[in-house]
């Protein structure tokens, strides 16, 4: 398991391959492998996305999902916190934002042990988590383990589109051959652009702030704070 501020991660991918993935009864950390995946269309997703509905503290080996569907026993996942600074971000001009010292583009990987489909769903897991996560703006990626992959000519394997709860991320691992001669892509599937609103006063601009979009014409694009969006 492991902790890093790779954001990024929501829009240009993560694809883990040899990566040190420590995951339980991973000592070679490269997935426990399986059969040989070739992708046969564009725009292919080959993970699942599941919303955290509940904050989840470091040491749990529990985590309550909006929704288990695609996720079973044995399966490797990716836990990444994708949104959270708080309001205290500035308005106006573009600035850099430091995420090493929050929680934002925090993620590790683990395997589950076990799908609750009771009162809560939720996925147990194997070995309990090393950090903490916030609920709603963290998602839980089943990451597939191949062999082998591989990506012909004019076929892709993208992440689904980012909805302001899950999506934003494509990832898998392999023990062999990554043959890639399409795409691995995440673009334009990340933080969503500002909504046009029609306001009756002919402005078509964004004002990069959150003032009213019938004055500014648009909301400002999303990011890390999920309130300053829509």
């Amino acid at each position: 398991m492991m902790k890093s501020s790779i954001f990024k991660a929501l829009v240009t991918g993560l694809m883990l391959v040899g990566t040190a993935i420590v995951a339980p009864s991973d000592p070679f950390f490269l997935g426990t492998g399986g059969s040989h995946y070739t992708a046969r269309n564009p725009d292919t997703v080959i993970n699942d996305y599941a919303q955290v509905t509940k904050p989840v503290a470091a040491g749990a080996s529990r985590i309550p999902v909006l929704s288990t569907q695609g996720f079973a026993a044995g399966d490797l996942v990716l836990v990444i916190q994708m949104q959270g600074m708080g309001s205290t971000l500035g308005e106006g001009n573009p600035f850099a934002i430091e995420l090493t010292e929050g929680q934002v583009g925090t993620w590790e990987l683990t395997r589950v042990e076990r799908v609750h489909l009771d009162k809560e769903e939720a996925l147990e897991l194997k070995a309990p988590l090393v950090q903490s996560y916030a609920a709603s703006v963290t998602q839980v990626v089943r990451v597939p383990e191949y062999e082998d992959i591989t990506i012909p000519k004019g076929t892709s394997v993208v992440a689904r589109e980012w909805d302001g709860s899950t999506g934003g991320v494509v990832a898998f691992v392999a023990r062999g051959t990554v043959a890639n001669h399409g795409l691995i892509d995440a673009s334009a599937r990340g933080f969503r652009g500002g909504l046009f609103v029609p306001g009756g006063l002919g402005m078509t601009s964004c004002a990069d702030s959150n003032a009213s979009p019938a004055i500014s014409g648009a909301w400002q694009g999303e990011g890390v704070d999920p309130l300053r969006y829509g």
